[in-house]
């Protein structure tokens, strides 16, 4: 952990209850009924013979229930419920499976990559880096959201999580930076998902797509509209601070009750052992902080809508006009102002990369 973060920690602490950071195996036990309602969707699409408006939107409440799934194993793999290794793994292959994520897969990727290099410039999965990076390693392009593309917007929304993690699978996990990774481990309970989801849609014939792809997409737009606002509005840097590299946003308290509290971001990068009641606790103290960045969720969306994707030092760059946004403008944004884009057309990412290859 880096000093800004140690010294942020501290000051928050003294200023809450000695015991806040304590485990609460009471919040893990919220896997039961979210199980068991997954369970009575799942059988009343099989057997009850629904009309389709009824079927849709059973379907749609499984997708929130599996993306609240995710959000709940999160904090338990994180050790903010139970210490103990195995309920850990056997919890959080339980809520990770409907979005296809190892939970082996998921620790060594989030907890020893993402949350210590926090939009690291290469060594952080999971943002898109810099156009460089794009020329000599292409991302395909209905693969890239923002500046206003809706097809690709839509397809980033509704397939990227779980797209993004096989693609940490079987792309990154090959850099020497997941030496960690039991690639056979990840592997195996990758394909045992697969499976599972496979029977699954084997049981449910033509009801298929109630019971695995509308659930599955559904689940999938709502992690990616947590994810998008959480970093890829701000700068990359070697400074991993989390008060710089992380962003919070505000959503209304039935949504925060619904999803577990994912929207304290900030909060759980600067104490991943958090409880969903200490991050409560820890946006108390946040709250005023100049630094704290806590912008309306819907705003956020919208800023990632408008904006392109690629870095470029102090700027967002569109990867086909050059066209750019400063994260100076993008903060007035989420301030509440408008959006202000550089008026240069071209890229100075573009420029260097065609000066030095030409």
């Amino acid at each position: 952990m880096n000093r800004q973060d140690k010294l942020a920690r501290e000051a928050i602490a003294r200023r809450l209850p000695s015991d806040f950071l304590k485990p609460r195996p009471i919040e893990a036990l919220w896997c039961l009924p979210l199980f068991s309602l997954a369970a009575l969707g799942t059988l009343l699409i099989l057997l009850c013979h629904l009309s389709w408006p009824v079927l849709l939107i059973i379907s749609m409440l499984l997708g929130n229930l599996y993306a609240s799934f995710f959000f709940l194993g999160h904090y338990i793999v994180h050790g903010a419920n139970t210490q103990s290794k195995v309920l850990q793994r056997l919890l959080g292959f339980v809520c990770f499976a409907p979005l296809g994520m190892s939970p082996h897969l998921w620790k060594v990727w989030h907890h020893t990559m993402h949350h210590p290099l926090t939009n690291w410039p290469g060594r952080d999965p999971d943002n898109f880096g810099d156009l460089i990076h794009q020329k000599l390693r292409p991302i395909p392009n209905l693969f890239i959201p923002g500046n206003k593309r809706l097809l690709p917007t839509l397809v980033f929304l509704l397939f990227f999580f779980t797209g993004h993690v096989l693609s940490v699978l079987f792309i990154y996990s090959r850099g020497k930076h997941f030496s960690r990774l039991n690639k056979k481990k990840a592997y195996g309970e990758t394909i045992a998902i697969a499976l599972l989801a496979l029977s699954l849609a084997l049981l449910s014939g033509k009801l298929a797509l109630f019971t695995v792809l509308i659930p599955w997409l559904v689940a999938n737009a709502i992690g990616v509209s947590y994810t998008v606002t959480q970093h890829l509005l701000l700068p990359l840097s070697r400074c991993t601070a989390s008060l710089e590299a992380s962003m919070s946003v505000r959503v209304p308290r039935w949504m925060d009750l619904l999803h577990f509290y994912n929207s304290h971001h900030v909060e759980h990068h600067l104490f991943p052992e958090a409880s969903m009641k200490a991050l409560r606790q820890i946006r108390s103290v946040l709250n005023g902080t100049p630094n704290f960045k806590c912008p309306p969720m819907a705003r956020a969306l919208l800023g990632v809508w408008l904006t392109p994707r690629f870095h470029d030092g102090d700027f967002l760059v569109d990867h086909k006009t050059g066209e750019r946004v400063s994260f100076w403008a993008i903060n007035d944004f989420l301030n509440g102002k408008e959006l202000v884009r550089d008026p240069l057309a071209v890229s100075h990412t573009i420029l260097k990369y065609e000066i030095t290859h030409s």
